[in-house]
């Protein structure tokens, strides 16, 4: 709501004002805006791809503990955070399974996607872990992959962040510049 508001305000003032010495950074602000909605909609649909890879998981084995189950029914209804909660449970009794590598890897993507920050800074461990214990494992590979993602996902994130603040801190400047010089103006007779 606020950002519209802005923006709206932005662009009137380029409207009525055209030759303002404001216009030129209500322009790049108005575009640093439409870089944040462009974000936040790739985040969306980067959301989505991973939500249809776990639609790729194989099935689980038929037979299971009752923790399992519940994990494995949660995560296919898409109720990640119940999901991460009852694959955690099964795992805390420390159980023989045959299919622990895609026991791990369907905890990670639960704890990724339960939207819970602390469950989503978890599950690279979960699958360092899975890499760790089951090198071997295709899901060891789909972990390495996710990781490698999310770290590059993260270091973008930070050069954008910065290269935003960057430009912020550079308007903030001029428009101090320009605050002065129109306060100095006002004070001539």
């Amino acid at each position: 709501m606020l950002e519209s508001a802005s923006t709206d305000t932005f662009k009137q003032l380029i409207r009525d004002f055209p030759n303002s010495p404001y216009a030129p950074p209500a322009r790049m602000a108005i575009a640093l805006q439409a870089d944040i909605v462009r974000l936040q909609t790739d985040k969306l649909q980067r959301d989505e791809k991973i939500r249809q890879l776990n639609a790729l998981i194989p099935p689980p084995a038929p037979v299971l503990p009752a923790a399992l189950t519940e994990a494995e029914s949660a995560f296919d209804r898409g109720d990640f955070a119940k999901a991460a909660n009852s694959y955690e449970s099964y795992l805390q009794s420390k159980p023989p399974s045959t299919e622990m590598d895609a026991i791990l890897f369907r905890l990670a993507v639960s704890q990724l996607l339960s939207g819970v920050p602390a469950r989503e800074a978890a599950s690279n461990d979960t699958f360092r872990q899975l890499m760790k214990d089951y090198s071997g494992s295709p899901y060891a590979s789909s972990a390495r992959r996710i990781i490698d993602f999310r770290e590059k996902q993260a270091t973008a994130r930070q050069s954008e962040l910065k290269s935003k603040e960057d430009t912020i801190r550079q308007l903030k400047d001029q428009l101090d510049i320009l605050i002065k010089a129109d306060s100095g103006r006002r004070r001539t007779p």
